[in-house]
């Protein structure tokens, strides 16, 4: 039984190319039938990189002064929306860590976080901004646990993914599930498979974060002459290190940022899509979006074997994995990959189907609905029996 029909969209996401998240939540939402509100406030502009921001301490003070502001605008507005639209749940897209706890005071009815993310896991053990225990690392997981404590439900995108925040905020918080990343732009229907001749035609794109594990890849591909690289974002360094190490037959070096169309435009050539490669904690935990990418494009890829990727994925069948952080074993699979492109259209036949059941609009849809009724029929037997 269908309990929500009416989803107000509250907080301070970010929209556009780039931020596929919350787009497809809503969607979602909407493809089963329920209305969906939106009051949005983005966050204000840091003016310099959310990396360099969380190191520049002396631009704290007037972003929160400017911080201040949108937090009055955002209650202003969800206190306009709740009387106009009467909403049966309210949903705090990412990044809503803050936005949760300005909105939760003002509706009587259950807020659900979309986390996606921990600020600690990315911050600290992913990107290595702060060192563990530093007061950087505890004033992330601090900020982690109030949003989860403020919200009556938090999400993240995978079991692993939730199982880590549960540990890091503690029992006394709310209860955390997951709903999987979606690709709200997929094409309907995926183009056949690439098999070419020469060397195997490799695709990466990506912002180069420590868990794609770009120099693993770079290493790899330097490492045997099965395989030639197309490189499309990457850090500068990631970007030199590149240049320097593989040969310049076999490297074509895109632009830092590209289209979703021009990144399209590369998916119809590549014969194999680069998923991640890192070691960290965060790469074994989560299934990043340039993987859904690739398999609503219907092409296989070629990752890491983690965690994430067997709760999610079918090695072997849907994609193909290797050690995490091992050049020599990553350079071995492709030469082996090279040598038996049978197996590359089957495969990625096979990765189309996969994002249909798990990562499409319709399919992270569905689960959000359920969730959604879940967390309100538990308010509403909770409202009866008081």
């Amino acid at each position: 039984m269908t309990f929500v029909e009416r989803v107000l969209f509250a907080g301070t996401w970010d929209e556009g190319a780039g931020y596929p998240r919350t787009r497809a939540l809503r969607n979602g939402l909407r493809e089963r039938g329920v209305e969906v509100r939106e009051v949005r406030v983005p966050l204000p502009d840091p003016r310099t990189s959310r990396t360099k921001f969380l190191r520049s301490f002396w631009r704290w003070p007037g972003f929160a002064i400017r911080l201040w502001r949108t937090r009055s605008k955002l209650r202003r507005l969800v206190r306009r929306a709740v009387r106009e639209f009467d909403p049966q749940v309210v949903v705090v897209p990412y990044p809503g860590h803050l936005a949760v706890r300005w909105i939760t005071g003002l509706v009587d009815v259950p807020v659900v976080l979309d986390m996606f993310l921990s600020l600690h896991g990315t911050a600290v053990e992913d990107r290595q901004l702060f060192r563990p225990g530093s007061w950087g690392a505890k004033l992330f997981a601090a900020i982690d646990r109030r949003a989860v404590e403020a919200a009556d439900l938090a999400l993240l995108d995978t079991p692993g993914h939730a199982d880590y925040v549960r540990e890091l905020v503690g029992d006394s918080a709310a209860p955390v599930d997951w709903v999987a990343i979606a690709d709200p732009e997929a094409p309907a229907d995926a183009k056949p498979s690439v098999v070419g001749s020469g060397p195997l035609e490799v695709l990466f794109f990506g912002t180069g974060v420590p868990l794609h594990g770009l120099r693993v890849l770079c290493d790899a591909v330097a490492a045997t002459d099965s395989a030639r690289l197309t490189l499309v974002g990457g850090t500068p360094e990631d970007r030199e290190h590149a240049l320097a190490s593989i040969p310049p037959e076999r490297l074509d070096l895109g632009d830092e940022f590209e289209s979703r169309d021009r990144i399209d435009a590369r998916l119809d050539k590549a014969e194999v899509v680069a998923g991640i490669f890192g070691a960290s904690h965060k790469a074994s935990i989560v299934v990043p979006f340039k993987i859904v990418h690739a398999f609503a494009a219907g092409r296989p890829v070629l990752t890491a074997d983690t965690p994430a990727v067997r709760e999610f994925l079918h090695p072997g069948a849907d994609c193909f994995v290797c050690p995490r952080d091992d050049p020599a074993a990553l350079a071995a699979q492709l030469a082996e990959l090279a040598e038996h492109r049978g197996e590359l259209a089957r495969v990625g036949a096979a990765a189309r189907s996969t994002f249909e059941e798990s990562f499409s609009v319709g399919a992270t849809g569905a689960r959000l609905h359920d969730v959604l009724d879940r967390v309100y029929a538990n308010s509403t037997v909770l409202e009866v029996d008081l």
